[in-house]
């Protein structure tokens, strides 16, 4: 090989073990809360300007038992992101995704999971695939029941004072998962909040104290503080709405399995699809 041909060699796709090439996570660590520290967070996981006329028209049609009209419900979305890039001073075409969002109205992701040795945390099926398909997620136990968003925690002290210092520099974002228990308190809260004088006051626009109460079970004590940090800053915005857009996906953290996946998982089915009898499952659900 000659001098020239030694330096046409370029890089392909093969990688060695070198701990650059480690393959990225798609995983997103959710916050976890220290027992008797307290953190101020803003929500921040919404629904987008379209999505949030789209649903709004639809609702109206259902209530009133009208058809749906499509050309005015374009014409609506058309006008609120018109809206919103005049707000930001922009064309609408230079607007980014979350520069489309509606963060008037916070928003949570629902879902149930389950947990089983061997097996992992998956997202339920029960109810989602017929009686049959039941009698599988049925041997994984109870579903528990979430809600998750995501969140800015602020720097601040273990008391949930603000460091004004660090705001930039030390915040961060992260999925927030709820259990059905702090869920229902949030809503407790913002139902407080919308109680106010002026009538404004809501979980989009206020922060939030979440003092932990118990590490392993992530139990929080849940108030308000007072208005949003992130929301009046252009800086703070700037900086951390576009990182929790870009998790949006990853907010769910017990991953989807189907059906069938799961019937290998539990050592049930496989590649000869055959099924099992009413009193096999009877005698595999006595064992769980």
């Amino acid at each position: 090989m000659s001098d020239e041909d030694i330096f046409d060699i370029d890089d392909n796709e093969d990688v060695d073990l070198n701990p650059i090439n480690k393959a990225p996570s798609n995983r997103v660590d959710r916050l976890k809360g220290v027992k008797d520290e307290t953190y101020r967070i803003g929500l921040m996981y919404f629904h987008t300007i379209e999505k949030t006329v789209v649903l709004a028209a639809k609702r109206k049609a259902k209530k009133e038992g009208s058809e749906l009209d499509k050309d005015a419900v374009r014409a609506a979305v058309q006008k609120a992101l018109e809206k919103r890039a005049g707000e930001l001073e922009k064309s609408v075409d230079e607007l980014t995704e979350w520069d489309k969002l509606e963060t008037r109205k916070a928003q949570f992701k629902s879902y149930k999971s389950h947990y089983k040795e061997g097996v992992g945390v998956v997202q339920s099926r029960l109810g989602k695939d017929g009686a049959d398909a039941d009698k599988y997620w049925g041997m994984m136990g109870d579903a528990s029941q979430y809600y998750t968003a995501v969140a800015i925690v602020y720097a601040t002290d273990r008391e949930g004072n603000v460091d004004k210092e660090g705001l930039l520099s030390r915040s961060y974002v992260k999925p927030l998962r709820l259990s059905a228990r702090s869920f229902n308190r949030l809503i407790e809260v913002d139902q407080k909040l919308r109680g106010l004088p002026g009538g404004t006051a809501n979980l989009s626009n206020m922060d939030l104290l979440f003092k932990c109460t118990n590490s392993d079970w992530q139990n929080w004590e849940i108030d308000f503080a007072s208005e949003s940090l992130w929301q009046k800053s252009k800086k703070l915005r700037g900086k951390f709405l576009p990182q929790a857009y870009n998790i949006y996906d990853k907010i769910v953290d017990a991953r989807e399995m189907s059906t069938a996946d799961l019937k290998i998982k539990l050592g049930i089915g496989g590649d000869s699809g055959e099924d099992v009898s009413d009193d096999e499952m009877d005698d595999l659900l006595e064992d769980v």
